[in-house]
């Protein structure tokens, strides 16, 4: 999914599940996801609501159809309770960050509900024990970014030709890199990349990362799953 930060303001187009593309106030969208070489179901959703400003993408985790399920009911329930509490202004579900403002918290919240809806249907379907996903979402009121996410999927900015991770991945191989036990290059080629230390789904409860960013008109947003940037470099 790729978001460019325009001056100029033009109608929204319509949506579909594997292909988005639309214009909105200050922003140009367009949105795809594919299977793949390697297996027969597609376990990434992703949702954009333009008159939000609210972009999601999941990657599921479970094998056969609850991967995708799980994907499936991360990007139905978020933009749901954003517009709740766009229309409502509910209190945030779970605690609030005071280092963010009310949007993002709100953002935040939206993922911990997704958390407990596929937490809870894991509890009650035998098929779907074990179901998880990864989520990376974001709100724009320009000129700030609100980010949130969970997992190892990413959300990039490039601006002036530079490319910068807004996201730090929660995997095994990605937590030895911060605490300098294994170079980046290595952790790209070990046999644990495919470890996910937190996911929506794995426990009643999730941590969610949280941050804010201003951009500017020409910058590109970029939201991404590992079937990216496993397969393709930064560069």
């Amino acid at each position: 999914m790729r978001l460019r930060i325009l001056q100029s303001e033009s109608a929204a187009a319509p949506q579909t599940r594997d292909v988005f593309a639309a214009s909105a106030p200050g922003l140009d969208v367009a949105a795809r996801t594919d299977v793949g070489r390697r297996r027969a179901n597609n376990e990434d959703n992703f949702s954009v609501v333009p008159e939000l400003g609210l972009f999601v993408l999941s990657d599921g985790m479970g094998g056969e159809a609850a991967g995708e399920l799980a994907s499936k009911i991360t990007v139905e329930e978020i933009p749901r309770h954003m517009k709740e509490a766009a229309r409502d202004g509910p209190a945030v579900m779970g605690e609030a960050n005071p280092q963010f403002s009310t949007l993002t918290n709100h953002l935040a919240g939206a993922i911990r509900r997704s958390n407990r809806v596929i937490w809870e249907a894991a509890q009650h379907h035998a098929s779907q024990r074990g179901m998880g996903a990864t989520v990376v979402a974001a709100v724009l009121r320009q000129p700030v970014l609100s980010v949130a996410h969970v997992g190892d999927s990413r959300i990039y900015l490039l601006r002036n030709g530079e490319l910068q991770q807004l996201t730090q991945d929660h995997s095994l191989v990605m937590e030895q890199v911060r605490r300098g036990l294994i170079t980046r290059e290595e952790a790209e080629h070990s046999d644990m990349a495919n470890i996910i230390i937190r996911a929506l789904g794995a426990e009643e409860t999730v941590k969610v990362d949280l941050d804010e960013v201003y951009v500017m008109p020409g910058d590109h947003v970029v939201l991404c799953s590992d079937g990216l940037t496993k397969m393709v470099p930064d560069g």
